[in-house]
């Protein structure tokens, strides 16, 4: 297995992750400091608003879940019209999608960190070097660390890739781990503890692991992907899965096509029918009702 000498730049505005006694991290941001039952100190920002917390959901998931991005017109390639218009309701007696929860109004107090937390959860399978699971492996890494964020040590970039490099094992990844080990081993445990520790990390993990021929594959799942009536939910979910990896954007003119060339003719022709959707969303809105 080829390999290759790993560096690191401390860029010049990073400073390093700092531990609290709660297992918090600190990077010099202004907050606000009060001090628990125990003795420790909790560290946090005085507020938070809802609005912005609802906010940075809807810019993670917009993509497949909300219209934005313009509208890039119906299936056949035609120009956009004025509007989508209504999409008819739903068959009676039949319940609505649900509705989307509004953002409490006004500030929220922060939920302080407790004090003295252990770890939870379980921790991820071993990775053995398979290109195809490098991706779902990193993902229940993050997850991982994302649980255990409050507990001491769990916030320390270098303490993440020595806790993922223990979950590799095997001779397809023996070489590359020793490595990465060596690297670590270079780096100043306190003035190095930069998270670009970690993002450098993933990088160098993708590009050595990473299926090459992902986005290929899923472009050729994708074209193959089709509704099992009455099973509308499983094609959604399917086809959305394979729409990111493939890359494809939501309001593409390229999955309008393919999601509709994966529906039953018969609900085909009911999503077809005047109006016609506008978005992606609308689109799939109209294909759960016509079910």
């Amino acid at each position: 297995m080829a390999t290759s000498s790993i560096t690191i730049q401390q860029p010049t505005d990073t400073q390093p992750i700092t531990q609290g006694g709660d297992g918090s991290g600190s990077k010099g941001k202004s907050s606000a400091s009060g001090t628990t039952g125990a003795g420790n100190t909790t560290t946090m920002t005085t507020t938070g608003t809802a609005a912005s917390v609802n906010s940075k959901l809807k810019a993670s998931l917009s993509r497949y879940s909300t219209p934005g991005g313009g509208q890039s017109g119906p299936p056949g390639g035609g120009p956009p019209s004025g509007g989508s218009g209504g999409l008819g309701g739903n068959p009676p007696g039949a319940p609505g999608p649900p509705a989307p929860v509004p953002p409490a109004q006004g500030s929220q107090q922060p939920i302080a960190r407790a004090a003295d937390v252990k770890s939870m959860g379980g921790l991820p399978q071993i990775f053995s070097g398979d290109c195809l699971l490098a991706d779902n492996f990193i993902e229940e890494v993050k997850g991982y660390l994302r649980l255990n964020q409050d507990v001491a040590g769990y916030n320390s970039p270098i303490k993440k890739v020595a806790l993922t490099l223990t979950l590799m094992k095997g001779p397809q990844v023996a070489g590359w781990t020793r490595d990465m080990g060596t690297w670590l081993d270079t780096l100043d445990p306190v003035l190095d503890n930069i998270p670009d520790v970690w993002d450098q990390f993933l990088h160098k993990f993708l590009q050595q692991f990473q299926d090459s021929q992902r986005e290929n594959r899923a472009r050729g799942e994708i074209e193959r992907c089709t509704m099992k009536f009455p099973e509308i939910d499983d094609y959604i979910t399917r086809f959305e899965d394979l729409a990111r990896i493939a890359g494809y954007d939501a309001n593409s003119g390229a999955v309008f096509q393919l999601f509709t060339k994966g529906l039953p003719d018969d609900i085909l022709k009911e999503v077809l029918t005047s109006p016609t959707p506008q978005t992606y969303v609308k689109l799939k809105e109209k294909a759960i009702n016509s079910t």
